[in-house]
């Protein structure tokens, strides 16, 4: 699951990637925004919620609530370069990413094998941007995936269990293609607090068809307490 990376959840944009040989052998830490060091952890809450309505008045929500936990510790790629292992821990399994932090950009890896990261950057700020790959369900619709244009908004509080923080959102919208044969539309927002990392993540999609039948997913994440120390 890229949850991760929201800790981190998944992250495209690209500034020019660097060969691994020039790249430096020992770990550099976590930077403001994403924190990543020997032992830190997160622990977030999922609640996702599913709504079906189709004329006249059937109405149908199906609600849910799940929890996942990370954990950072100190690894390498097969290539020997270091990198920042975040392990999830959560109700559908155990899943893995590989983060390589430099002085302009995050790149971020699906396997230590993995030779085409996703990226970040280093410094996030308003008004800065970045492509994310992200997954979307939609009940009975099925799933798919897209890639979504991320800028940061503003600096704004936000309340999640783990306390209250002043975050930079960052938002996001676009055209999902799911089932393979239903277009809708997402939307995207999150919280990333400069200490916490990833607080708190919103994402919306939904197919609506006038008069006639409406489907909709809302999965809304929030940090319950971490330890980034």
């Amino acid at each position: 699951m890229k949850k991760i990376i929201l800790v981190a959840t998944t992250l495209l944009m690209v500034i020019g990637i660097t060969g691994c040989g020039d790249k430096p052998k020992e770990l550099v830490a976590g930077v403001q925004y994403f924190p990543a060091g020997e032992g830190y952890t997160w622990e977030y809450r999922v609640i996702s919620k599913d709504t079906t309505w189709t004329a006249p008045n059937i109405v149908v929500v199906v609600a849910d609530t799940s929890y996942y936990t990370v954990t950072c510790s100190e690894s390498e790629m097969n290539d020997g370069t270091p990198a920042w292992e975040f392990k999830e821990v959560g109700d559908d399994g155990t899943s893995y990413v590989y983060v390589w932090i430099g002085d302009t950009e995050i790149e971020i890896y699906d396997s230590k094998s993995d030779t085409e990261p996703e990226t970040m950057p280093a410094e996030i700020k308003v008004n800065i941007s970045w492509d994310q790959a992200e997954y979307v369900e939609v009940g009975d619709l099925g799933s798919g995936t897209t890639v979504a244009a991320y800028t940061v908004e503003s600096d704004e509080e936000v309340t999640v269990p783990a306390g209250t923080f002043t975050a930079l959102k960052a938002t996001a919208k676009s055209s999902v293609s799911v089932g393979g044969t239903v277009n809708v539309d997402a939307e995207f927002s999150e919280w990333y607090d400069a200490d916490a990392g990833l607080v708190k993540r919103v994402s919306t999609a939904e197919n609506d068809v006038a008069g006639v039948t409406y489907t909709g997913a809302m999965v809304t994440e929030e940090l319950m307490e971490y330890n980034t120390q």
